[in-house]
């Protein structure tokens, strides 16, 4: 299958929500955001020059899922940058076909060229830990929550 990343763009806005709620459905998120919040948050993300929004499609133009990151000073080494991947999604039927390690080498050779990536996994989404540990990701810290 040929997988094509693409920049999103404001017409994108409505697929994308609908994406990221079921991004936060699956990963077992807290999140309360209604549908036009998700709508908004892409908005200002794409509007905005620090977040890089990428849509995957097939040869067919069919979504696959969607990626949004950003270019960052790293924590502890300022003079490096690191890139933050702050969501990554493929939908729900494109699962368990290798499309994910497929989508995640384009972006890491188009979009993050030898930078560290970081990304954050909720503990309520073993399914996206052995993604991410599949890919060479390790656990890095653990942040904790008292309600």
């Amino acid at each position: 299958m040929e997988i094509v990343l693409r920049q999103a763009t404001e017409d994108d806005i409505t697929e994308l929500a609908t994406l990221n709620k079921r991004l936060v459905v699956d990963q077992g998120s807290r999140n309360p955001y209604t549908a036009s919040e998700y709508e908004n948050r892409f908005r200002d993300w794409l509007r905005g020059d620090e977040w890089n929004v990428d849509i995957f499609v097939d040869s067919e133009g069919a979504t696959l899922g969607y990626a949004v990151h950003t270019v960052q000073q790293d924590y502890y080494y300022p003079d490096q940058e690191v890139v933050y991947l702050r969501q990554f999604y493929i939908d729900r039927p494109m699962r368990r076909r290798g499309i994910g390690t497929a989508v995640y080498e384009l972006l890491a050779k188009e979009r993050f060229g030898a930078r560290e990536v970081a990304v954050d996994v909720l503990a309520t989404n073993p399914d996206g830990q052995k993604f991410w540990a599949h890919l060479g990701f390790t656990p890095y810290f653990t942040s904790m929550k008292k309600r």
